[in-house]
């Protein structure tokens, strides 16, 4: 049985270009004999920064420089429960020194689910897999051929291990499973995230048999009907992910209630396809993004040059569609 009282943790994930550091956890304490992110408790008093960075400096001898928000998860063990606040340490100080004899390794972030880490962590693992830029597919009006579309959607110039989702409202079901199944054999480093209609579509067609829905890199966008409509979100898969489209703080804590990875949040800036919707603007983007528990992407009117721009306002990454291809 869980206590009654949550143990408030700061994590720090040390990120160097790819690569994160991990510690190796004594078999001896709770979840142990595994990798780990470094940190630990929040003492009386304390921030979870001041945590993070006491922390870092007694475990590791480093003192950070460079630090932003990554997700605030809950997690529960059957013996206690614990808060995790994890940042993300893109600098600091001093070389990485284990001070009470942990080995230390460095590995690419896209590695992590070789490694055994505690349990509480999956979701750290699998918020580490998003890269800084959310593809989105600009519409084709009708039914285009095949290969047009593809030319269209410029899929064979995305960067590696990629995050694109197939927003093809106009376009067919059989399709748009086209347009999967080419990037599925073409490029399986590329995450590609389907709306869940458009996902429920597929199966409800019998399309794609069981090896291919078991070996496809996909992910789910939840839209905002999805966010009010789904109970549960499926986690037979790890390394799946789940993005919800959010506009306000209603939206925001829904899918912190169902446990998403990440979330857009827009629009940020004016659009040309949203000419009639207000824009957030910085400042408002800034407060909502306070009340995610995940990585947020910014959305609209905005440029992957943006990225340093929203980062300075709490997001992870920026998110968009004619500008990203």
């Amino acid at each position: 049985m869980n206590n009654t009282s949550i143990l408030e943790v700061a994590v720090g994930v040390i990120l160097q270009n790819d690569n994160v550091l991990l510690a190796w956890r004594d078999a001896a304490l709770h979840q142990g004999g595994r990798y780990e992110f470094s940190g630990g408790k929040i003492e009386n008093g304390e921030t979870p920064v001041q945590a993070l960075t006491r922390e870092l400096w007694e475990e590791l001898t480093i003192q950070v420089s460079d630090h932003r928000p990554f997700l605030t998860l809950t997690y529960c063990y059957p013996e206690k429960t614990v808060r995790l606040y994890v940042f993300l340490v893109t600098r600091f100080s001093g070389i990485p020194t284990g001070q009470t004899g942990q080995a230390l390794t460095w590995v690419n972030r896209h590695d992590l689910w070789h490694y055994p880490l505690p349990s509480a962590n999956v979701a750290i693992v699998r918020a580490l897999q998003l890269p800084s830029i959310y593809r989105i597919s600009p519409s084709l009006a009708s039914n285009t051929a095949l290969l047009q579309a593809l030319e269209l959607l410029n899929l064979t110039n995305l960067p590696k291990s990629s995050l694109w989702y197939c927003r093809q409202p106009h376009l067919s079901v059989k399709t748009q499973f086209l347009i999967v199944e080419w990037l599925h054999q073409h490029r399986t480093d590329v995450k590609v995230m389907l709306r869940q209609s458009v996902f429920k579509a597929f199966i409800a067609e019998d399309l794609g048999d069981d090896t291919f829905w078991a070996t496809l890199n996909y992910g789910i966008h939840l839209t905002h009907d999805d966010l009010f409509t789904t109970e549960k979100i499926n986690r037979d898969r790890p390394e799946r992910c789940y993005i919800a489209a959010c506009h306000d703080i209603a939206t925001i804590e829904r899918a912190n209630a169902l446990g998403v990875d990440a979330l857009t949040i827009s629009p940020v800036l004016p659009t040309a396809s949203h000419s009639d919707v207000l824009p957030l603007g910085w400042q408002q983007f800034a407060a909502l993004a306070q009340h995610s528990n995940v990585p947020v992407y910014a959305l609209g009117g905005l440029i992957p040059q943006h990225v340093d721009l929203a980062q300075s306002f709490g997001a992870y990454g920026v998110a968009g569609i004619q500008a990203f291809l």
